[in-house]
């Protein structure tokens, strides 16, 4: 125990979600931004390379969940979160993004997007897609979800197998 000390804190800006949004990863993860994962299993991290070749997307930064580092014993189940953003009145809406999924065992990757009543699917990943020096870029047309609240999400599940992982960068809306 120690003497109770007096701290000072200052309210930042929280970065804004007009259009067209675009968030790289260079400075880390947006503070509107939100990450989910169980206890025991690997948690989406911001990282600058991987592995001892210093590996990335795109010579900067990204976001990674790395089913390898809590070990072969622990279940990775986790999720990578945009902030709520109103897209309600536009003729369309594309959702972009690079990515390199490391698929091995039962891993998957899913995308989903909240419609503003239930998160719903987009694609997902079951097999290795591109690599290190060739991340795959994806591009879907979202606007059937368009509403006051929408949000999209990056799902990881190792399927309980001791898997890869799963990098994210250049996410537009």
């Amino acid at each position: 125990h120690g003497p109770i000390e007096t701290a000072t804190a200052t309210l930042g800006i929280e970065p804004s979600t007009a259009f067209p949004y675009m968030v790289d990863f260079n400075t880390g993860l947006p503070c509107n931004w939100s990450t989910m994962a169980d206890p025991a299993g690997a948690e989406w991290m911001y990282t600058t390379g991987y592995g001892t070749g210093n590996s990335s997307l795109d010579s900067t930064a990204f976001m990674m969940i790395d089913d390898d580092a809590p070990g072969s014993g622990a279940q990775t189940l986790a999720s990578l979160m945009t902030p709520v953003i109103n897209t309600q009145g536009y003729d369309t809406l594309f959702m972009e993004f690079d990515h390199y999924f490391r698929a091995l065992g039962s891993s998957i990757g899913y995308v989903e997007v909240y419609d503003g009543t239930a998160w719903m699917p987009v694609d997902s990943f079951t097999t290795t897609t591109g690599g290190w020096s060739a991340p795959v870029h994806e591009a879907y047309d979202i606007t059937m979800y368009q509403n006051t609240d929408l949000q999209v999400r990056f799902r990881y599940d190792d399927g309980g197998d001791y898997a890869w992982y799963w990098s994210i960068d250049n996410f537009e809306m």
